[in-house]
């Protein structure tokens, strides 16, 4: 009925109170503090979330860096000298 926790040592699963791999569990808090939340269409292999993380962190930096420019350009005095 249950595994026994030589199981889900030998799997190096995080067994505290869901069957999840370490590497599922930080793909989902990724995903859902970046608010990106989606579900997949299919079941996704530990490289393709990892690539999954970085594009989730490059998009956020890149969205960080437009909209702070953004704000620079507007209240910065730059829109007064063109």
């Amino acid at each position: 009925m249950f595994a026994s926790n030589d199981y889900y040592c030998r799997h190096y699963r995080l067994f505290l109170l869901l069957d999840i791999t370490l590497m599922d569990a930080i793909y989902m808090t990724v995903i859902t503090m970046s608010t990106v939340g989606y579900q997949e269409v299919a079941p996704m292999t530990a490289p393709a979330q990892v690539f999954t993380i970085i594009l989730i962190f490059f998009s956020l930096g890149t969205l960080g860096y437009s909209g702070s420019q953004l704000i620079g350009y507007f209240f910065g005095g730059k829109l007064r000298e063109s």
